[in-house]
């Protein structure tokens, strides 16, 4: 068997390969006679064929045997064309030219198909220490005492105002949201009784917050709502008026939210502490993607086709399941297309990192992970235990351990070059 390779990219292959008859006609002469084994004609028993009968019947199905030979052939020596040169596909190959007349006749074939490219020599050098520029946003004051408002928010108790208190601003009403027609009479079954909401906030702001501004309970606003494609008019009369009471921010009270807080200066600290957390794992967060967008740029291949163009179906139908409506299908298909190569180049390149910086995980360290998370949160043991029994999401815990494992491995490589800045300037740097 001869075989030639020849590489049309970094991840296309075509092969060409030929035998001689010598090669093929045991196979050849095989196949003929599982064919006649499963032959059957009048007169003679199903694989009995004899003399005149069998010379007949190979005459008469020449074309059919020479056919189911060329089905079996190509798979067979593909498979051993493949074992011999060590080439593993990723797709299924595409057959250009079969050369093939029959018996006494050598046996061909060009097939093109995929492999995962070879990018060892690609791979930037990231050993040498690489500088990562990535911003650092530090918590303040602002943050800290917003957070304080939202706990206060949480505890905070409601007041009922009496009839002659005029509504404000932050107050909360019940009322009935009454639809009206054109003409500003009520529309049948329209009624939303005793809904509540928030003057001063979401849809009830700006123009839509005046008319409500001093009203009392008993009186009844016209408004007039953007809504359905148009302004729909309501009219609201108002049952009850509540004021929101928060709670003082007192060493009470901040134990009462969590019995492990000494005072309000502790209380702040903790909070602040959360913060920072949170916006450095932001941090972090920026820093593996830069690293990511590295090697991406860096490592000069192109990705398989079949691959990404899987991905991309999957993106694809994934949105259109979740979205339902129209979409311009030129500009999703090219949007998609450019994620797609991205996602599958990184794949690649991440897996060959990971073999090359030797990172795995044991079932045991992932067995360890939930027997902390058991040790961590003792009255959720059996929530825990059920939610892990689920393969899925142990398969994702194993997935997050395994790539905190890789990053942990590059920061070892990478430098991160942080620019602090406090966030109440953030909206200043994204100008």
């Amino acid at each position: 068997m001869k075989i030639n390779i020849k590489n049309n990219n970094d991840y296309e292959i075509k092969m060409t390969v030929e035998l001689s008859w010598d090669d093929i006609k045991d196979d050849y002469n095989s196949q003929v006679n599982k064919e006649l084994s499963n032959a059957k004609v009048k007169g003679a028993r199903k694989g009995r064929l004899r003399g005149l009968q069998k010379e007949l019947w190979l005459k008469n199905n020449k074309d059919y045997i020479n056919s189911s030979f060329v089905d079996f052939a190509l798979n067979k020596y593909f498979q051993n064309a493949l074992q011999e040169k060590n080439i593993v596909p990723i797709n299924q190959g595409q057959v250009s030219k079969l050369d093939f007349s029959g018996e006494n006749s050598k046996f061909g074939f060009v097939i093109a198909f995929e492999i995962r490219p070879d990018i060892n020599n690609k791979i930037p050098d990231y050993r040498k220490k690489v500088n990562i520029k990535t911003n650092r946003y530090i918590a303040t004051d602002k943050d800290v005492n917003k957070a304080i408002e939202d706990i206060r928010f949480k505890h905070a108790t409601m007041k009922s105002l009496n009839k002659s208190s005029k509504l404000k601003s932050g107050h909360f009403i019940h009322a009935d949201f009454t639809k009206l027609d054109d003409k500003g009479n009520p529309i049948l079954d329209s009624i939303l009784p005793n809904h509540q909401i928030k003057i001063g906030e979401g849809l009830f702001v700006g123009e839509l917050e005046k008319p409500f501004i001093n009203k009392k309970i008993g009186d009844i606003v016209n408004i007039k709502i953007d809504q359905e494609s148009r302004e729909v008019p309501y009219s609201v009369k108002i049952n009850k008026i509540e004021e929101q009471i928060l709670p003082e921010l007192t060493d009470k009270f901040v134990k009462m939210v969590d019995k492990n807080f000494k005072n309000i200066g502790d209380f702040k600290e903790k909070i602040n502490d959360n913060i920072q957390f949170n916006l450095d794992n932001e941090n972090k967060k920026e820093f593996q993607n830069k690293v990511i967008e590295y090697f991406i740029d860096k490592t000069k291949f192109s990705p398989p086709k079949s691959m990404v163009e899987n991905y991309k179906s999957y993106l694809i139908e994934d949105y259109k399941s979740k979205n339902q409506g129209s979409y311009d299908e030129e500009k999703m298909n090219s949007e998609y297309s450019e994620i797609s190569t991205k996602n599958i180049k990184w794949l690649l390149v991440r897996e060959f990192l990971m073999e090359k910086e030797k990172v795995f995980l044991k079932d045991s360290e992932v067995d360890s992970q939930i027997e902390k998370s058991i040790k961590d949160s003792p009255n959720y043991k059996k929530d825990i235990i059920k939610f892990y029994n689920d393969q899925s999401n142990r398969d994702k815990l194993k997935e997050d351990m395994l790539n905190n494992k890789f990053f942990s491995k590059l920061e070892n490589y990478f430098i991160n070059k942080t620019k602090e800045i406090p966030t109440d300037k953030i909206k200043k740097v994204k100008d």
